[in-house]
């Protein structure tokens, strides 16, 4: 596992890191952000190397970027709307009555919003064609804390560091990923697909690469992750064998800031390497 730089969770000052704009693009309320294009029946064209006005702040273009910066954000055939009915009781003059509300989610191959999950899958040509050369699954971290994302932070983020569980968004990014390998065996087979993720996103992305065969792991490019924390312990409690953890290792590139928490977790050689 490579080592690198960090991404801190405020806005990247310019688009220069290909893998870094993917990875925060992953979130809501970014620059460039791709939650707006959920429900979009067609791909949509991404340009990095373009500036951004995202309410006056500006985020300049990048340059000398994969595919001069331009992908192309696949929809996912399978969202749609999920309703969770919930009744509250209320007091009334005539004592007490139910209220009913519904709650609405978004589920489909790449979206999970009850469980937390989100992911999205982009290409460097419009459709999966022979032409396809590069592919990339950008997968969204954790949210501020909120009632809304409690999954990532309970579910996930809490359990892994307290236990090293193999998290339930990863299952889901696995089961993603294996359709995407499989579509792209189909309609694209020289493509190869790389992964991005921050944050909680690391840890999915890990675990979600772990999940795949041997033969589907051939198909995986590269996995670029910033400031989330080494997964190889949980990866060991998935049962993978130190040959299978090796191989995927080989593919993974960390860049963490070595003073923040969350990157640093279970990295204790590290840790103890560290200048002063």
């Amino acid at each position: 596992m490579e080592v690198g730089t960090s991404m801190t969770d405020s806005n990247l000052k310019d688009y220069s890191n290909f893998y870094a704009d993917l990875a925060q693009s992953a979130y809501r309320g970014r620059p460039n952000t791709l939650s707006r294009y959920n429900n979009a029946l067609n791909w949509t064209l991404i340009d990095y190397s373009q500036d951004i006005d995202d309410d006056g702040e500006i985020t300049p273009g990048g340059k000398k970027l994969p595919h001069d910066g331009k992908v192309y954000l696949q929809p996912d055939p399978d969202l749609r709307d999920t309703y969770k009915v919930t009744s509250v009781p209320v007091p009334d003059t005539n004592g007490m009555r139910q209220d009913t509300h519904h709650k609405r989610y978004q589920k489909g191959l790449l979206t999970d919003e009850k469980a937390g999950f989100n992911a999205y899958y982009l290409t460097d040509t419009p459709t999966l064609t022979n032409d396809t050369t590069k592919t990339y699954m950008a997968i969204r971290g954790s949210d501020a804390i909120s009632y809304e994302n409690w999954n990532d932070w309970i579910d996930n983020d809490a359990k892994f560091a307290l236990n090293h569980i193999h998290t339930p968004q990863a299952k889901l990014a696995t089961a993603g990923m294996k359709a995407k390998i499989a579509e792209m065996r189909e309609k694209a087979p020289q493509a190869t697909m790389d992964i991005t993720g921050h944050s909680l996103g690391t840890i999915v992305s890990a675990q979600g690469v772990a999940g795949l065969s041997d033969e589907e792991l051939e198909k995986i490019g590269k996995v670029v992750l910033f400031d989330g924390p080494d997964t190889t312990k949980s990866l060991k409690e998935m049962g993978l064998s130190d040959e299978k953890i090796k191989k995927i290792s080989e593919k993974i590139e960390y860049y963490v800031n070595p003073f923040d928490i969350v990157g640093m977790l279970n990295r204790e050689h590290t840790i103890t390497k560290l200048p002063g």
